[in-house]
């Protein structure tokens, strides 16, 4: 199990603290706190939660998937399951987002090798939140999103490039590279729609771990803001989706050109094989066996009539 700890104060703004020791006086001290958990086992899970001074097993429970709802509320704590950022793991994995009084905890299931570099650049780098619990989750909701938003931009600059990849022609786009980059939309979307059910949950939530005070807003503003930008993961699914039909399209148009010249070729060589296979055969009777220059007219022939196919065939533009 890892811990990493962030811990917001009046005095010192935003600290981290690598190797946590995570007790039940957390709640009573001047400190927020975010706790981020990487890879820990059910057993594990309990004990903190215990040492946290809160239902351990319950909250264990609920997260190594013995309870089957994503939400779980008591009066000591709120837990909501949310999608990992689309940048940061595979697709379609989870992590359970947990508060308790003066303290958020996120749960992954394994470990996430960019966490330094986000705790970093999204909360150390920049002014950091006020030293209340509601602040500190509305940012860490926020620094997720922001992952997300720069993911965003980099699939739609992936879109653009794929969309002029094909417009040249150019083999190296896929139909495999497509559905890749489908794939993560429709992951994004999930992660944009999880967060906003988060936003607009907690401001009705039934706990006592948050207290809403003056940011019961920010929560609402930050919902609305989540909904616009679903529509527009929209928008690039839509592209997604018209980039694959243009692609099967332009892939089919090359197959059937490629059966055309199969087809023709076939049709010209057919009745070369006929008379090859008529003048194959091993009959007594063939006079023009007996003919000198026969060889070389039946070769003529042949030659005049798959030139004269062939042009008959360019003249109509079956080769284009």
């Amino acid at each position: 199990m890892r811990l990493r700890a962030v811990i917001v104060t009046e005095e010192h703004g935003v600290t981290v603290e690598s190797d946590p020791k995570p007790s039940s006086d957390w709640q009573n001290d001047e400190a927020i706190r975010w706790l981020n958990v990487e890879s820990a086992t059910r057993d594990q899970l309990n004990e903190l939660f215990d040492r946290l001074g809160v239902d351990g097993a319950a909250l264990a429970d609920h997260i190594t998937g013995e309870l089957s709802s994503q939400w779980l509320e008591r009066e000591q704590f709120s837990v909501a399951a949310i999608p990992e950022p689309t940048a940061w793991m595979a697709h379609e994995t989870w992590f359970h987002l947990i508060a308790i009084p003066q303290t958020i905890i996120s749960i992954h299931g394994a470990e996430i090798p960019p966490m330094e570099a986000f705790i970093k650049h999204r909360w150390l780098d920049r002014p950091g939140p006020q030293p209340v619990l509601a602040a500190v989750l509305m940012h860490l909701i926020q620094c997720c999103v922001e992952e997300e938003s720069d993911e965003f931009g980099r699939i739609r600059l992936q879109i653009e490039q794929h969309a002029e990849g094909l417009k040249r022609g150019d083999e190296s786009f896929t139909v495999d590279r497509l559905e890749e980059l489908m794939t993560k939309s429709h992951h994004m979307a999930t992660v944009f729609y999880e967060h906003q059910r988060v936003c607009e949950g907690i401001e009705f939530a039934k706990t006592h771990a948050i207290s809403l005070e003056t940011h019961r807003e920010l929560f609402r503003l930050g919902a609305q803001n989540l909904r616009r930008m679903r529509e527009g993961v929209d928008q690039i699914q839509r592209r997604l989706e018209g980039l694959q039909r243009q692609h099967l399209m332009d892939r089919q148009t090359v197959m059937e050109s490629r059966v055309r010249v199969l087809a023709i070729l076939s049709a010209v060589f057919l009745p070369l094989t006929l008379i090859a296979g008529i003048y194959g055969m091993n009959f007594v009777n063939m006079p023009e066996l007996d003919d000198a220059h026969a060889y070389f007219v039946v070769l003529i022939g042949m030659g005049a009539l798959a030139t004269g196919m062939i042009s008959f065939f360019v003249w109509k533009g079956w080769f284009r």
